[in-house]
């Protein structure tokens, strides 16, 4: 008989929605930010790779974050592997070039994921054209 950590560990299904972490991010996110006059910049991301469970997330859910969801899809080889929610104010998920030129069936996405022995690639992988531009960004500031 194993523990309870043990069975949490080897694979039990998630234990909060994802309704629960956005708001408590937007907790996070309440503490984190600067004060209304100050003039540090202050970007921020909330990413939810949950997209193609089964209760897939409203994004009234998530109206707190007052932007709307980008969905990135992971494409390898022409095909579409995977996709996250992206929620932010970083300068690049509000691009028009963010956004893909194509629309998927994420339910059927879903059921062939199922079908499959498929494992994701990395987020930070997935997200990293994003970060990219915020370099030069902040290559622009003035040392503080």
């Amino acid at each position: 008989m194993r523990s309870k950590c043990e069975r949490r560990v080897l694979g039990s299904p998630r234990r909060h929605s994802s309704k629960t972490y956005g708001i408590q991010y937007h907790r996070l996110l309440s503490y984190a930010r600067p004060a209304g006059d100050s003039q540090k910049p202050f970007f921020w991301m909330f990413v939810d790779n949950l997209v193609l469970e089964d209760e897939v997330s409203d994004a009234a859910t998530f109206r707190f974050f007052e932007t709307n969801p980008l969905i990135v899809y992971d494409v390898q080889n022409g095909a579409v592997m995977s996709a996250v929610q992206v929620w932010g104010n970083i300068p690049s998920l509000n691009s028009k070039y963010s956004a893909p030129l194509w629309t998927v069936d994420l339910v059927q996405l879903r059921e062939n994921l199922r079908n499959s022995n498929f494992v994701g690639t990395r987020l930070a992988k997935l997200l990293k054209k994003f970060f990219v531009p915020m370099r030069e960004y902040f290559r622009c500031l003035p040392p503080s």
